[in-house]
């Protein structure tokens, strides 16, 4: 909460629910993200990821954890976005 307090006290843009496809990075820099359905939404001071977790995706939890047979018990809507968007910038 004091997180999202303090962002909107410096000006922040808050999207709750804004679905992402990919980042967009200029010269090392994240300046925005395309949306899913391909709108581009720039930002002058940066992106804050704000997608949980990766528990609900089989391959990613072996990747990282190395449960082979995991079943998670967490909701499916944490797939893992953040991570993959921003591993594809690197």
């Amino acid at each position: 909460m004091h997180f999202l307090k303090q962002a909107l006290r410096c000006g922040a843009t808050i999207k709750p629910g804004l679905a992402v496809d990919r980042l967009i990075a200029e010269d090392g820099r994240v300046t925005g993200v395309v949306t899913a359905d391909g709108a581009p939404v720039l930002a002058r001071k940066g992106v804050v990821l704000a997608t949980g977790g990766y528990e609900a995706n089989p391959d990613l939890v072996k990747t990282f954890e190395g449960l082979p047979d995991w079943l998670s018990m967490f909701p499916s809507s944490l797939t893992g976005d953040g991570l993959k968007m921003a591993s594809e910038i690197g």
